[in-house]
C-alpha cells in the first residue's frame, strides 16, 4: 500500500503506523487489520493514493527440494526429499501409464511425515515392484496431505521401465 506526491512515490508494510515527511509536507495514515482497511489523510493537498490488496501467505505444509524415479534392479525406486514440513501431515504416493493422471495410489495407507512441525525436511524413498511391465513408461505423483487433511500434489516424474535385469 502507498501513494504518490509528485515524483515521490511511498510504499508502506502492513501492522506500521505511517507517517512520512517529504520536502515539509507532511502524510500520514494508517493500516488496519484483519483485511485490509485504510484511513488515509494529507496534511497538504495534490497526491494520489493507491491502494492494493495484502494478503499474507500460509506457509506451505511441505517444501519439495526433489522428487525423481529410477529403476532400481526389478523394481522403480521413487525418492522425494522435502526441504520443510511445516504442516504436512503425510504423503501419498500414486502411479499411472500417461501423464494425464495416475490409475493406483502404491500405498496403502498414508506415509507420515518424519519431519512434522519441522522447518527441516526428509528424504523419503519407495520401492514399486507392483506389476511392472517391461518397455512400459511409468508416472509417479506425490501428493502431500497437511494437517487440515488438504492435499497438493507434485509430478509427475516419469521413468522408462525395461524390465528385470539379465540373470548371470
Amino acid at each position: 500500500m502507498g501513494y504518490q506526491h509528485g515524483e515521490q512515490r511511498y510504499l508502506y508494510r502492513p501492522h506500521l503506523p505511517l507517517q512520512q515527511e517529504h520536502a515539509g509536507q507532511q502524510h500520514a495514515g494508517l493500516l488496519r487489520q484483519p483485511g485490509v482497511s485504510q484511513t488515509l489523510f494529507d496534511l497538504e493537498e495534490n497526491f494520489d493514493l493507491y491502494l492494493c490488496q495484502v494478503t499474507e501467505a500460509a506457509p506451505l505444509a511441505v517444501t519439495l527440494a526433489e522428487f525423481s524415479a529410477v529403476q532400481q534392479g526389478d523394481a522403480v525406486l521413487v525418492t522425494w526429499e522435502t526441504a520443510s514440513e511445516l504442516g504436512n501431515l503425510g504423503f501419498n504416493l500414486y502411479r499411472g501409464t500417461s501423464p494425464d493422471g495416475w490409475d493406483r495410489q502404491l500405498n496403502p495407507a498414508l506415509i507420515p511425515s518424519q519431519a512434522p512441525g519441522s522447518p527441516s525436511g526428509f528424504t523419503y524413498t519407495w520401492t514399486d515392484q507392483a506389476d511392472l511391465a517391461p518397455g512400459a513408461t511409468y508416472y509417479y505423483w506425490l501428493e502431500a496431505v497437511d494437517v487440515n487433511g488438504t492435499p497438493s500434489v507434485h509430478g509427475p516424474v516419469s521413468v522408462d521401465y525395461v524390465g528385470p535385469p539379465p540373470r548371470r
